[in-house]
């Protein structure tokens, strides 16, 4: 106490009512909730991320396939026919759609995992 000094105009606020204790425990109450929320957020962040790493590699088994069917296609000689020469273009031409299509969908995929670990999806030159 040697270093406590009162005067005649110090004065000490008692808490009587108790509005600390209630603030306090209204702190504690949201906080509660505040980390409830974010475990469901994060739950739910990570399902998302299970289901497009899983759409990702689907993704990259059709373009594998794809790409096959396309150079299998490419390979093989046209008929002499009209209508089979036209009906090889078209199908040249659907796959190289779809083969366009399932790359975007990758670059999509794999711009969501930038946004989690930027450095592991980094390419490098």
């Amino acid at each position: 106490f040697d270093d406590l000094r009162l005067n005649l105009t110090s004065s000490l606020r008692l808490d009587t009512q108790l509005r600390t204790a209630y603030r306090l425990r209204d702190v504690h109450r949201q906080m509660a909730i505040l980390h409830e929320r974010m475990r469901a957020d994060n739950s739910l962040r990570l399902q998302r991320l299970e289901s497009a790493i899983r759409a990702l590699e689907l993704a990259r088994q059709r373009m594998s396939l794809t790409e096959f069917r396309l150079r299998a296609l490419r390979e093989t000689p046209a008929s002499d026919e009209a209508g089979a020469t036209k009906d090889h273009i078209e199908a040249i031409l659907l796959l190289d759609e779809q083969l366009a299509s399932l790359q975007l969908e990758i670059v999509r995929l794999e711009g969501i995992f930038w946004l989690v670990d930027d450095v592991k999806w980094r390419r490098t030159p």
